[in-house]
């Protein structure tokens, strides 16, 4: 404990030494930022003030779709609903949850059994309510 005050102590007494030394001393309105008076005053812009001229071609938009269909791409055409294979999920669970200092309070937790998935989140709202979703 002593040496903690010890060590206190040596450090502002480093601080403020180091300090002083970085003073610098305001300089007086007369040795201030010197700079030339402007001979005339600003000029501004004429009146009939037109916006800048473009020297690019202007837009053409395309004449075709650029978006292409699946069916076009395939020359089969896209499967049927009932064609496709259906392969069962993996079952998982998981949970994780987050209460700090700083006023963060969250959750989220799910269960799957491979078909259905069930779960909810939570979350603390600004008012001081918690939002819970099923």
């Amino acid at each position: 404990m002593k040496s903690l005050k010890v060590l206190s102590v040596v450090f502002f007494l480093v601080a403020t030494v180091s300090a002083q030394y970085n003073y610098h001393q305001p300089q007086d309105d007369a040795e201030g930022y010197q700079y030339n008076q402007p001979t005339q005053p600003p000029t501004l812009p004429p009146k009939g003030y037109l916006p800048p001229t473009t020297t690019h071609a202007p837009y053409v938009p395309p004449t075709k779709n650029p978006y292409v269909s699946e069916t076009e791409i395939s020359p089969e055409g896209r499967p049927a609903a009932d064609d496709t294979d259906h392969a069962p999920g993996m079952p998982y669970d998981f949970t994780y949850a987050v209460k700090d200092d700083y006023g963060n309070d969250f959750a989220h937790k799910a269960d799957s059994d491979g078909e259905v998935v069930k779960g909810e989140y939570r979350t603390l709202l600004p008012d001081g309510r918690m939002q819970i979703v099923k």
